[in-house]
């Protein structure tokens, strides 16, 4: 959090800007490690989905989706931050209905302060999901390309508005999941996979 302090402390990004941290994704036990509102210079709403990572290094696995990256016990296979921040956004257009029927645009991202090269990171093996969900590093010009992919979003406070609005949005299975549920029916892979999840599926 400090790492991103350092980020947000800027004339570019609102003081009004709304902010939670460690939000608990409904229908799980994940939670999104910080969430900013605000609004573009449209004045839609946006909200932006970041993934804090401590990570130093990242080495490319075979495996879609999945890294491996070295932990307190020792080197293990994960979720891409790309990946894990995209399918946080999806588990929230699944299951929140304030983000379904007001179609709030999510913007997942990643920030690994500690990680001074991408190497394998951004390996275009994991293109799309970098693609759907931006990663940025560590080091002052990797601070602010974040900090204007903030911006960009967040260019109005809304005193963290849309974040309470969700917060508090009704917790049922939107019609993107029944659609879903009705193309796995016909044989389609549909299901995001979370996490864990997609550590064994792969």
């Amino acid at each position: 959090l400090f790492a991103m302090a350092k980020v947000l402390n800027d004339p570019s990004i609102p003081d009004s800007c709304g902010v939670g941290v460690e939000y608990g994704i409904p229908q799980s036990s994940k939670r999104i490690d910080l969430l900013l509102s605000g609004r573009d210079e449209t004045g839609r709403g946006n909200l932006l989905i970041v993934e804090l990572k401590q990570w130093e290094s990242v080495r490319r696995t075979d495996m879609d989706g999945l890294v491996r990256t070295r932990f307190a016990e020792g080197e293990a296979n994960t979720s891409h931050p790309s990946y894990q921040s995209w399918s946080y956004a999806e588990l929230l257009r699944s299951f929140n209905e304030t983000v379904d029927q007001d179609q709030v645009p999510l913007q997942p991202c990643a920030y690994l302060h500690n990680c001074q090269e991408g190497g394998d990171l951004l390996h275009p093996f994991y293109a799309h999901y970098v693609k759907l969900a931006p990663v940025f590093l560590g080091g002052d010009e990797e601070r602010i390309k974040l900090r204007s992919f903030i911006a960009r979003h967040v260019w109005e406070g809304d005193k963290g508005e849309l974040i309470y609005r969700v917060e508090n949005g009704r917790i049922r299975p939107t019609r993107r999941l029944i659609d879903a549920l009705r193309g796995m029916m016909a044989g389609k892979q549909e299901f995001v996979l979370v996490d864990e999840q997609k550590l064994v599926y792969e």
